[in-house]
């Protein structure tokens, strides 16, 4: 216990003497610092990106582009831009750094909310967070919108919309003069420039194909791996032959009754293939079937013989071995 409080106590005299001498912290505001925290990082990851022996840093998470950070000359240095990532923007929940072509060049595996839901999103046609302070409560308020046809609407239901900014149901006291309205015109052109806006691109669970170092492509995991969101990927070459597989395990149930739970996914096997494919095995052909909000899967050694353990929210340890581990 003394450790804990020795390291925390660490810690704080750090947060401190930042604030005091560190030029970009005096600067801060509550709201500079707004666009910083609504970026959600979820994981974040070494690679060697381009072969150089240097490392890498990736970073993922929720409204936010696939980061990637070179360290140089004592700072890091943001080349995601470079390495064609700008519009990668996704609600990205895990990474794994594998190769799975065996180019030499690390690739990056992508858990992503998949394309199982009521949510849509494309590089034309963005999901879009609104983030501002709207009636001025010092509290930040969030509002998603989604494109239906060539135009953006609100996709929170009215009486939530009420709950979070209730200085809106005076203007919007039925649902008559709710019902068609467009996102950026439930404020006035003043309060929506001064608007922090968030963009999803992407909802697909995929591979960022590594193109020698210099520049990333973006592919697909097959159908079956976009049923549900994936929050865990384990890496291993189950069958021996010469690319690297992975399981991937997900689910999430905590969600809103209008947007609907989106559990359909009982871990899946997936053996890489040439040309950085993926096949994906059923239940009866892997040995898999997992039910539930899978968060994580390790590998672990027990007498000798590799077993894989499944963390499931809510539920006990499931636990698995290979029968090809001879």
């Amino acid at each position: 216990m003394e450790k804990v409080k020795s390291s925390l106590n660490t810690l704080i005299e750090i947060m401190n003497e930042l604030r005091e001498k560190c030029p970009w912290d005096k600067k801060q505001t509550l709201k500079s610092l707004r666009e910083k925290t609504i970026e959600e990082v979820y994981e974040l990851s070494e690679a060697i990106i381009n072969n150089d022996n240097k490392k890498e840093l990736v970073v993922v998470g929720e409204w936010m582009p696939v980061k990637v950070y070179e360290f140089s000359n004592d700072v890091f240095v943001d080349i995601s831009d470079d390495l064609g990532l700008d519009k990668s923007n996704g609600l990205y929940n895990v990474l794994k750094i594998v190769d799975v072509n065996n180019d030499s060049f690390k690739d990056i595996i992508l858990g992503n909310y998949g394309l199982n839901s009521s949510f849509k999103a494309s590089i034309d046609k963005p999901l879009t967070l609104l983030v501002n302070d709207f009636d001025n409560n010092r509290k930040t308020e969030q509002i998603i919108g989604m494109y239906y046809g060539n135009d953006l609407y609100p996709i929170v239901q009215l009486k939530d919309l009420w709950m979070q900014i209730p200085v809106l149901k005076k203007k919007y006291l039925k649902f008559e003069n709710y019902k068609n309205k467009k996102l950026l015109e439930l404020f006035s052109k003043e309060i929506i420039d001064k608007t922090e806006k968030k963009y999803v691109y992407n909802l697909a669970s995929c591979i960022l194909i590594n193109d020698v170092g210099k520049k990333f492509k973006l592919e697909y995991l097959p159908f079956e791996a976009q049923l549900s969101p994936i929050y865990s990927i384990l890496s291993e070459n189950f069958n021996n032959d010469d690319y690297d597989d992975i399981i991937i395990g997900g689910n999430i149930t905590t969600v809103k009754p209008e947007f609907g739970i989106n559990n359909a996914s009982f871990s899946l096997l997936l053996l890489g293939m040439k040309d950085s494919k993926f096949k994906s095995l059923n239940s009866k052909e892997s040995g898999l079937f997992v039910k539930g909000e899978i968060r994580d899967i390790i590998k672990v050694k027990v007498n000798e013989k590799d077993n894989y353990i499944f963390a499931v929210n809510n539920s006990k340890l499931k636990i698995f071995k290979n029968e090809n581990d001879k």
